[in-house]
């Protein structure tokens, strides 16, 4: 089922309020007085909530159980892709990168980038496509959707605010797809690790900009003999990584605490 979203300013104690196309959407629906829905701030809390109210601006629920980053992954996973050629590609690239459980999305200019980022109203299509994917799927954050920025730039940040970085690179790799392709050290990670994957265009990355990942501490990342298109490895290796660092049925960040409990659910 998918959820409503709820600003943060409008969670009051047991109390929400969702507004404006929300409570449209909660309308459309035909969702009534008492019924149970499903309701996420964006910023890591997800909620079971029941109906006590709905009018045509707003409808007023209660909180009957929250939960702390349900729907994600135990470590962060920050992707940087060079961006696309082709209308809607980099649209469906948010879409699909949300469903896997990435946390923040980079559009990246890279030596071979073809197309550039053109309209300045594109990362706000981003966020509005990457909340709708949250809603769907079940998660609780929304990714961060950043602006476009060079390959130096990305890699700098990267390099200082990840645990360890990876570059998707088949021309490092041996032929075939090796047992655990992502690397055995990916399994031991402590959870709360933060991650990023840098993918060049379909060119793929100098090497230049090869030899500068290297440099800074990436390590190449392999996946096998087929060439795959920027959107498709994006998305594939995301999944990959996550699920080789330890994403699992029971191991996501989500704890149960009721309204009744004294503690804060955290945000970070």
């Amino acid at each position: 089922m998918s959820s409503f979203f709820v600003d943060p300013r409008a969670v009051q104690g047991d109390r929400l309020v969702l507004g404006g196309e929300e409570a449209h959407h909660v309308r459309v629906r035909r969702y009534t007085a008492g019924d149970s829905i499903d309701v996420i701030d964006g910023v890591g809390t997800f909620f079971e909530a029941r109906i006590e109210s709905l009018g045509k601006e707003e409808a007023i629920c209660t909180i009957v159980n929250r939960y702390a980053d349900r729907g994600e992954s135990p470590h962060d996973l920050w992707l940087a892709v060079s961006f696309l050629k082709g209308q809607g590609r980099f649209d469906s690239l948010v879409e699909k990168a949300t469903e896997v459980g990435v946390a923040a999305l980079s559009p990246m200019v890279t030596e071979r980038t073809v197309a550039l980022p053109g309209s300045a109203r594109k990362p706000d299509r981003w966020r509005r496509l990457a909340l709708a994917a949250a809603k769907q799927c079940g998660r609780s954050r929304v990714p961060r959707l950043d602006e476009a920025a060079g390959f130096t730039e990305v890699l700098e940040r990267y390099s200082a605010e990840c645990s360890k970085v990876l570059l998707a690179s088949p021309a490092h790799g041996p032929t075939g797809v090796p047992e655990g392709a992502i690397g055995s050290d990916l399994g031991e990670l402590s959870d709360g690790c933060r991650l990023g994957l840098l993918v060049g265009p379909e060119g793929g990355f100098s090497a230049e900009e090869e030899q500068a990942a290297i440099d800074a501490g990436a390590e190449p990342y392999c996946w096998g003999k087929r060439a795959l298109r920027t959107d498709t490895a994006a998305v594939v290796l995301s999944a990959l990584i996550l699920h080789d660092a330890g994403e699992r049925v029971g191991r996501e960040k989500g704890v149960r605490s009721h309204p009744s409990d004294t503690r804060a659910v955290q945000r970070t």
